[in-house]
């Protein structure tokens, strides 16, 4: 494609002149004879270099100049001038000039020269102008790439501690589990013996003050019972059928047991369960033991937070139901790890709705889910404590009031769900607990 140049002289015969030369020379042209009207063709027309005389009426060519490179910084300027206005042209090269040429032309040739280099570096400007704005544009893309592959290590790494995380619980559990079986078996026989003693003591004459203390070895006594029993409870892998579920008829059914509980006076329970929730798959009995764990520990964070405030707090517990759909699939896949020799928990040949909860069963996790909130203004738990509230023995409450293993058989149970579960907490303002299920498509269950 030919270039094209602009001659601004107010001289005729100049103008003719070096049209004709460059002309010739394969460009295209337009001519001037003043300053006005050539700038109306530079923003007319895609100008590649302009030749400008330096001494004209109305507009010297400085001025041009200078006008031109405010418009367009990377426009060659060649100004043309006389032996009188050299030194003139001399100086406009500091305004942004690329040559001179001197009139009368006595070496056309050293004009198309200059012309020819004029044009070759404006050509030059331009490539690296574009170069500029594709490395530009490369950049960008390459940053943009960067941050999004930040994004995703960042990702990455955060559902890998989550994993770690779930994994070493897991191992605990397993661990304790077997421990809490042995201690139990080995702790129950001699404290059903003390126990008949205790009774047998108790029918006897005795003082008052071995009445009372004989009483208090009773209490006593039914408190290790009572840890035997949970230690019984953490270390029973449970056994029956799979079954379908409605989540929310099952909290109503909790709901109901827990009704007749003295912590629950004074304490407003409000349900916000949705209508439109998937069918799960699973034992609605270990949920149902679940939920009603999760309300007893909402309900001992509301008394907790009045004993210390020593203001009667309007207690309020919210359980929450929703359907969802999961983006971290690979995280609930994860439990295949977590659950290595606890497969088949569900297996009874017996019934029609049996399933085996191991690779078959996760195959068929699709991408709905159902989510469940339970949500207290409590207590709340501290921030340090947050990751260990899963752990056997792990408790903040007092002495005696809890054995720490509450919660570790709620992990248990939704892990067996292939669920998870998550505590979000405000000190001395409330405590979310979110459980998600996902849901099982293995079984028809129109049928």
């Amino acid at each position: 494609m030919s270039n094209t140049i602009l001659i601004v002289d107010d001289e005729r015969e100049v103008l003719s002149l070096l049209e004709e030369l460059l002309t010739d020379e394969g460009y295209n042209t337009f001519i001037s004879t003043n300053a006005k009207e050539s700038l109306n063709i530079f923003n007319r027309e895609k100008i590649d270099l302009v030749l400008t005389d330096i001494m004209m009426v109305g507009m010297s060519g400085i001025e041009l100049l200078k006008i031109l490179k405010k418009q367009n910084e990377e426009i060659e300027v060649i100004i043309i001038t006389g032996y009188a206005t050299l030194d003139s042209a001399i100086n406009s090269i500091k305004f942004g000039a690329y040559d001179y040429i001197i009139k009368p032309f006595s070496n056309l040739e050293r004009v198309t020269t200059t012309v020819a280099k004029a044009i070759e570096k404006r050509r030059l400007k331009e490539e690296n102008r574009k170069l500029l704005e594709r490395l530009d544009k490369w950049n960008q893309e390459l940053e943009t790439q960067v941050l999004a592959r930040t994004s995703e290590l960042h990702k990455a790494y955060k559902e890998l501690r989550i994993a770690q995380l779930h994994l070493l619980r897991t191992e605990k559990l397993a661990t304790v589990g077997e421990l809490a079986a042995g201690v139990a078996h080995e702790i129950g026989n001699p404290l059903s013996s003390i126990y008949s003693l205790i009774e047998v003591l108790q029918e006897e004459k005795l003082t008052p003050f071995t009445k009372e203390s004989l009483k208090e070895m009773s209490h006593l006594v039914e408190r290790i019972s009572k840890i035997v029993r949970d230690l019984v409870d953490f270390s029973r892998t449970p056994q029956g059928p799979a079954e379908l579920i409605n989540i929310n008829s099952v909290i109503e059914s909790m709901l109901k047991l827990a009704h007749y509980n003295k912590k629950f006076k004074g304490i407003k329970i409000i349900k916000q369960l949705s209508s439109e929730i998937p069918i799960l798959t699973g034992s609605a009995g270990q949920l149902e033991q679940l939920f009603l764990n999760l309300l007893l520990n909402a309900a001992d964070a509301i008394i907790a937070a009045n004993k210390i405030k020593k203001i009667k707090r309007n207690g309020k517990i919210i359980i929450s139901t929703k359907s969802i759909r999961i983006s971290e699939k690979e995280l609930i896949l994860l439990h295949r790890v977590q659950r290595q020799g606890i497969n088949n928990i569900y297996s009874d040949s017996s019934s029609s709705s049996s399933i085996d909860l191991s690779e078959d069963f996760i195959s068929e996790i699709g991408d709905e889910a159902l989510e469940i909130n339970f949500e207290d203004n409590g207590i709340g738990i501290e921030k340090e404590n947050l990751t260990k509230i899963f752990d056997p023995f792990f408790t903040t409450k007092p002495a005696g009031k809890g054995t720490g293993l509450g919660l570790a058989v709620c992990y248990g149970i939704i892990q067996r769900h292939f669920g998870t579960i998550d505590a979000y907490s405000t000190s001395n303002e409330k405590t979310i607990f979110t459980i998600i299920l996902p849901v099982y498509k293995g079984i028809d269950t129109d049928s």
